[in-house]
């Protein structure tokens, strides 16, 4: 299964929690707060974040999650949409139990499934990991709804469930939920889809895994782009955990790149999953201009895929199963460490 998207909510603020990260939210009271590796995202009663990515059969979602205060009734904690409309969710019970449920009306309300429902429950306080595999079906295979809490499995659905909804077998959108009445925290979530994913291994869950975020250091081999204040460190324009709009890189000219050494990880990695690029840009006067990243490595720059710019600050991001700098093959945290990234202006 191919990764389509990770967060650790390190590289921004709660401002930007729409700016290309997530697609939409759920009413207010977000907030990105101390996590369980460097932030988290916060929420309260009924609140959610979506980010809808492309119709799928089949979806794999992994995240941290803490209960900070108990729900009064049972609500969705994960959710997979089709088209804004609920196929069906994972939800938290006031007693700390897990159950895969089913839409009955579209919503995040649903109704029980045959094995859906988790003997063991989460305490308060206790960050978990927990990671929920789902297939949208009017009948499920074998083993294909399962969800798992700190790698061992609490839920298997039985063959033959009916997950779907509405006439699509697929879901679109996923979202994280905090169910009434209650406060929760999520932090290094992970997304896969159902397709083939690049890496050996990748096609099931991933485990608990942490999602770091890693900023420019130092100078990288091409300098090309300006600065605001004409400063020569232009990796200093462009290092802020929350991006700013007071100091940044500029440029008009296509084809100019900038490149930035980047600061390594911050703890030993076994596994590494994917690297997620993210630009956060947009264009200052009319007419239309695209950009791609670029990761530089000791076979030269690899220019991603590319993308337009919009008038307003927004991430762009784009997912790197495979480091592509050696032909390509799995990331290493050598590999990862060793790395420049930056930015192309094509047109």
């Amino acid at each position: 299964m191919a990764v389509r998207y990770i967060d650790g909510f390190d590289d921004y603020a709660v401002a930007d929690l729409t700016a290309g990260n997530w697609t939409y939210l759920g009413f207010t009271a977000h907030t990105i707060i101390a996590g369980r590796n460097g932030s988290c995202l916060n929420m309260t009663s009924v609140r959610f974040a979506g980010k809808t990515i492309d119709s799928q059969a089949s979806w794999v979602v992994g995240c941290a999650f803490k209960i900070v205060a108990s729900p009064t009734s049972s609500g969705a904690i994960v959710g997979f949409l089709d088209g804004g409309i609920y196929q069906a969710m994972l939800s938290l019970f006031p007693d700390g139990t897990l159950q895969i449920m089913r839409s009955t009306t579209g919503t995040s309300a649903g109704t029980a499934v045959t094995g859906g429902a988790s003997v063991l429950a989460l305490s308060v306080g206790i960050w978990y990991y927990i990671e929920v595999k789902i297939t949208i079906a009017d009948s499920i295979g074998a083993g294909t709804c399962v969800v798992k809490v700190n790698g061992v499995t609490w839920i298997t659905v039985t063959t033959g469930q009916d997950l779907k909804y509405t006439a699509n077998a697929t879901a679109n959108t996923i979202e994280l939920i905090c169910p009434p009445v209650g406060t929760v925290n999520f932090d290094d979530v992970y997304i896969l889809d159902g397709t083939a994913g690049a890496v050996a291994g990748d096609n099931d869950f991933l485990g608990d895994v942490r999602v770091e975020s890693l900023f420019p250091t130092g100078t990288g081999t091409t300098d090309d782009w300006t600065t605001d204040d004409a400063s020569a460190d232009n990796w200093e324009h462009v290092n802020e955990a929350a991006p700013n709009a007071t100091d940044y890189v500029t440029s008009v000219t296509p084809n100019q790149i900038d490149t930035y050494a980047m600061g390594n990880l911050a703890s030993n990695a076994s596994k590494v999953w994917a690297v997620q690029t993210g630009l956060v840009i947009r264009k200052m006067d009319a007419g239309a201009r695209t950009v791609a990243p670029v990761l530089r490595g000791a076979d030269g720059d690899k220019v991603g895929t590319t993308v337009a710019v919009l008038d307003s600050y927004y991430s762009l991001q784009q997912v790197y199963e495979q480091n592509p700098l050696t032909s390509p093959a799995d990331w290493t945290q050598a590999t990862v460490e060793g790395i420049e990234f930056g930015i192309k202006l094509i047109a």
